[in-house]
């Protein structure tokens, strides 16, 4: 792995995380641009300065709730479902003083990244709200700060099928490439890098599986979820939500309606209409000032489908909103291959094969339905299990 060979002052870190930078395997992600490993995962310069400096300073509360996703797995709809459910007793749902609805949802649950970075006040401020304070971040669990973990804090994790996700983050960084007038590299590299697990807080498989494991250990801590059954079921893990952070909705909340408010409120279709969604600016996942989830994701949500047959997805999902030809088809085909497991739901742990013995059963499959599960690396290929 190349190291890096010069130093890292253009990317407005501190001298110590220049200094580290130095010593650390540097590659490039999905943009071209440079990410470093740090402790099994990878880093852009200013988010390895963030995990840093909140594992240094932050101290977490016991009514702290912190939202954590992979990148594009959801992660502005989580924080913002969780913010409606904690402060639904403040403001009406559709009241039009409604934070989220005045507020992008990133300013309402900040990046806990980014809470001692002198240049972002809304951060730091949050540090001193009210509680329950709720945070977000994207850190894998084994980086996660001591002060989260051994507290009695709730942790939120969501994560997403794989593949619809790189497609989403590819996505996202051509716009934010282009809307900067930067060349990003193809999607076949793009894809080469996913694979090997080289990129932001990768490798994605052992990002959902140390949560997953922790959630095992810990269910009264952590809560995982899962993106695809979340979208075909809103209401039922909003209320699951809303017992696990100890605010359970009330026979009178229930009969009004107010869960079916919230999941409306909370609907990307709701959301990226608002102005301030459209407008707004936030800082996370290592981007700096890139514009507003939403409007990135616009030319996402209308892109052309797949034009050859990938592994299937579920019936409610749309395909990967992106065009691949023939050629970039086969590449994929020839990347990830299905796996047909007569019982998916107990694979040894890392392993392609079952393992009977294993007392839990594959973190990506629902007790009541099939799921993708992870991606998992067999030399140079990547296995989504059917």
């Amino acid at each position: 792995m190349e190291k890096s060979q010069s130093l890292a002052g253009e990317f407005g870190v501190s001298d110590e995380i220049e200094e580290l930078l130095l010593t650390l395997p540097r590659d490039k992600t999905f943009d071209g641009s440079s990410i470093y490993q740090y402790e099994g995962a990878w880093y852009r310069p200013i988010s390895l300065a963030g995990l840093i400096s909140s594992r240094k300073h932050f101290q977490a509360k016991d009514s702290d709730v912190i939202v954590i996703t992979f990148l594009k797995s959801g992660t502005t709809w989580l924080k913002a479902l969780t913010y409606a459910i904690v402060h639904r007793s403040h403001h009406a749902i559709f009241d039009s003083n409604s934070p989220l609805l005045t507020t992008n949802s990133h300013d309402l649950v900040p990046f806990l990244d980014f809470a001692y970075d002198p240049n972002n006040n809304n951060s730091s401020e949050h540090l001193s709200s009210d509680d329950p304070r709720i945070f977000g971040t994207h850190i894998p669990y084994s980086s996660l700060p001591d002060s989260i973990k051994n507290s009695d804090c709730r942790i939120v994790y969501m994560c997403r099928n794989p593949f619809d996700q790189f497609i989403s983050h590819w996505k996202f960084l051509q716009n934010i490439a282009q809307e900067q007038n930067v060349q990003p590299i193809s999607f076949e590299e793009a894809f080469e890098l996913f694979c090997k697990g080289i990129h932001s807080f990768g490798p994605s498989w052992e990002h959902v599986l140390g949560y997953w494991k922790a959630s095992l250990d810990n269910p009264r801590k952590i809560l995982f979820f899962k993106y695809e059954d979340v979208k075909e079921d809103t209401s039922f893990h909003v209320n699951k939500l809303a017992d696990f952070l100890g605010c359970p909705f009330s026979d009178v909340e229930k009969s009004r309606g107010v869960i079916e408010e919230i999941v409306k409120l909370c609907s990307f279709d709701n959301m990226k209409d608002l102005e301030v969604n459209k407008t707004g600016r936030f800082r996370g996942s290592g981007a700096k000032n890139s514009k507003t989830l939403f409007t990135a994701l616009r030319s996402c949500s209308t892109a052309s489908p797949l034009t050859t047959s990938l592994p299937s997805h579920p019936p409610s999902l749309p395909p990967p909103s992106v065009m691949i030809n023939d050629h970039l088809a086969e590449s994929v085909k020839a990347k990830l291959k299905v796996v047909d497991n007569p019982n998916p739901r107990f694979l040894k742990y890392g392993s392609l094969h079952p393992d009977p013995d294993l007392a839990h059963p594959h973190p990506l499959l629902s007790k009541d339905r099939d799921y993708h599960p992870p991606l998992v690396r067999d030399g140079d290929r990547l296995h989504l299990y059917s």
